[in-house]
């Protein structure tokens, strides 16, 4: 009797704990997401997309047009934040509110895909990882398109993959793919992709339905805003080929005011950065592909093609991703977010494959895994170093371990002996990267220390005629959960991560606007240069902005003195358009630490204008980001 019902409870554990595995996830992960939007500081990305997209959907500019705001992204991205801001308000709060809500939504569709395609358990650790990487979590918890293409993406794959779907789901899937491409055009792959796996798995009538479904919101789109729309492709392709395309630029190949010069260790540092926050999806994929079974060892084939679709498409996406940023000087260290749209794919892909992997390996490659993961827990150390570098410098150590238990305790750079700025420099490098060979090691370890006692254990129960499990299939399977749960140690300590604020950044982005919009009438015109982030500016209602601003540097042309009309057209603006702005406004709004230079001595020396009570800081953990208020009296 007792041992039916412990037999019942143990079968009700397994089939109800990774519900509560990963409902337990869910709700860290929506603590840390809520914490983590209170905080963050707000970027010139989020501003853009939070007051373009209002701007848009009142109706006050329209995407791509003449002498709008500089739309750099398809219109979608856009258009859905603008819409829920009218619906609850512009607010800064809002849009992350928002965000966090995508998440959480994202969240249930990997679970019911997950489950799907691997079963509960393996949900609930995908879950999991969410609420074990805070690295993403702050990308998903603020108001930038990756979070919503990451959730859009994550319901078409909920649609579309899978033996048994049917016609009205993936038609709905098609649908959303169409809407990803219209609200970022970089997931442009996903289109044929899909396609190609569909007509795969269900054959032409069901792929030809996808691929009128996937048209559909592209179609749309792009007729709703024909021809100006083509601006964004005349960004993307060289002017040598598409001539046809110049309309639609400037008439010089003008370089923008924020034009860096990367060098191949910044680049390098990007990429480690990256490896390091989307280490399991990045490591799970690769590993899964280095353990993949001969096609005669899958014993359901619908799982193959989905595998094979899943890596296409999150192989082709990556390979994009890194020539975009790092094949490119605009932005090197977009790099880790870029990979925030889709690097979920790479968890499928581990799971989906995890229970056909090889677990016999040749000793050669076993050696080369070794190899492997001693190199990726370096790299991902050295990737670390600069949030953790100088805080693990600052570290106290024991100073001699003879006078125990009376030690003395001093602090790590002391120890050894890098006081000099120079060798410091050095060191906050070299020491992440030497505790990422410790980490290599003592996976390494864990790794033997599994295969060992499993060994044992089939030794023990007389099943040796079982299929041998190699060491190298254990050190990996070390070496992922090793990596999960050190992503918030690492982000963690020893302080909170870099761009994260003690103080509620969201209360000092509403408090410094209200500010503002008691102090500016309805109908000013009113120049812009108070931070990187136009957040502020959604307190402040029916104002005439000058809309090239809102993008500030990036924007920003050097050239067509002659005609700046050109690039006004564009969304564009340069110094000569600068100059006329600042003569005509209203109000100029300067954050403190930016009012230097001609703009000091116009706006002080001047005697056209008055200074009004600046507000308080925007970031409340820097003085230097309130905004001074000048107010036009000539």
């Amino acid at each position: 009797m007792w041992k039916d019902v412990f037999a019942e409870m143990k079968s009700s554990l397994k089939t109800w704990g990774a519900y509560g595995i990963a409902l337990a996830a869910g709700v860290i992960y929506l603590i840390q997401a809520l914490d983590i939007a209170r905080r963050t500081v707000s970027i010139l990305d989020e501003g853009a997309y939070l007051l373009k997209g209002y701007l848009f959907i009142t109706g006050q500019y329209t995407p791509y047009q003449p002498y709008g705001p500089w739309t750099n992204k398809m219109p979608v991205s856009f258009l859905i934040p603008g819409a829920i801001q009218n619906i609850f308000g512009p607010d800064l709060g809002v849009g992350r509110y928002f965000a966090i809500l995508l998440g959480l939504l994202m969240l249930l569709g990997l679970w019911i895909l997950a489950n799907r395609l691997a079963g509960k358990w393996w949900a609930a650790g995908i879950v999991a990882f969410f609420a074990l990487n805070p690295g993403i979590i702050s990308d998903y918890s603020q108001a930038v398109s990756q979070i919503l293409v990451a959730c859009m993406l994550t319901w078409m794959l909920v649609l579309v993959v899978g033996k048994n779907q049917k016609t009205w789901q993936i038609a709905l899937g098609a649908l959303l793919a169409g809407l990803i491409v219209m609200t970022r055009i970089n997931l442009f792959f996903i289109l044929p992709f899909t396609a190609l796996y569909l007509y795969w798995e269900h054959g032409k009538r069901i792929a030809l339905t996808a691929v009128i479904g996937m048209l559909i919101p592209v179609l749309v789109g792009h007729a709703l805003y024909w021809p100006d729309i083509l601006h964004r492709y005349a960004v993307l392709f060289p002017r040598s080929i598409t001539p046809f395309l110049d309309p639609w630029r400037t008439a010089e190949p003008y370089s923008s005011l924020w034009d860096p010069e990367p060098d191949t260790g910044d680049r390098l540092l990007s990429l480690l950065q990256a490896a390091r926050i989307q280490f399991v999806p990045i490591a799970g994929a690769l590993i899964s592909w280095l353990l993949w079974p001969s096609k005669n060892k899958w014993q359901d084939q619908a799982d193959y093609r989905a595998a094979i679709y899943l890596s296409a498409l999150f192989i082709s996406l990556l390979l994009f991703h890194i020539w975009a940023a790092l094949g490119n000087d605009f932005c090197i260290y977009c790099f880790s977010g870029y990979l925030s749209f889709f690097s979920f794919i790479g968890l499928i892909i581990l799971a989906l494959t995890h229970r056909y992997w090889r677990r016999k390996i040749p000793a050669w490659l076993q050696v080369a895994l070794f190899i492997l993961v001693i190199l990726f827990a370096v790299s991902a150390g050295y990737g670390s170093f600069p949030e953790i570098g100088n805080q693990t410098l600052e570290t106290k150590v024991p100073a001699t371990l003879e006078d125990f238990p009376d030690i003395e305790w001093i602090r790590l750079r002391k120890y050894l002996r890098v006081e000099h700025k120079i060798i410091a420099s050095q060191a906050r490098r070299q020491v992440p990267a030497l505790l990422g060979l410790g980490a290599g090691i003592l996976v390494a370890i864990l790794g033997y220390e599994l295969w060992y006692r499993r060994s044992r254990h089939s030794k023990s129960t007389a099943q040796n005629d079982a299929p041998h499990t190699s060491y190298g299939y254990w050190l990996l399977t070390a070496f992922l959960l090793v990596g999960m749960l050190a992503a918030p140690v690492v982000y963690y300590y020893p302080q909170i991560g870099t761009g994260l604020c003690s103080g509620d950044v969201l209360k000092a982005n509403r408090t410094a606007g209200k500010h503002l919009a008691a102090l500016i009438p309805p109908g000013s015109r009113v120049y812009w240069d108070g931070g990187g982030s136009t957040a502020p500016l959604l307190y402040v209602p029916d104002i005439e902005i000058y809309p090239p601003q809102i993008n500030g540097a990036y924007s920003f042309k050097v050239g067509a003195q002659d005609d700046p009309d050109s690039l006004l057209r564009l969304g564009y603006w340069n110094a000569v358009l600068d100059q006329a702005w600042q003569r005509e406004a209203d109000f100029v709004l300067v954050q403190d630490h930016n009012l230097t230079g001609n703009l000091q001595t116009y706006l002080l020396d001047s005697g056209d204008f008055v200074e009004m009570e600046s507000t308080s800081p925007t970031n409340p953990c820097d003085e230097s980001t309130r905004i001074r208020v000048f107010m036009r009296i000539h």
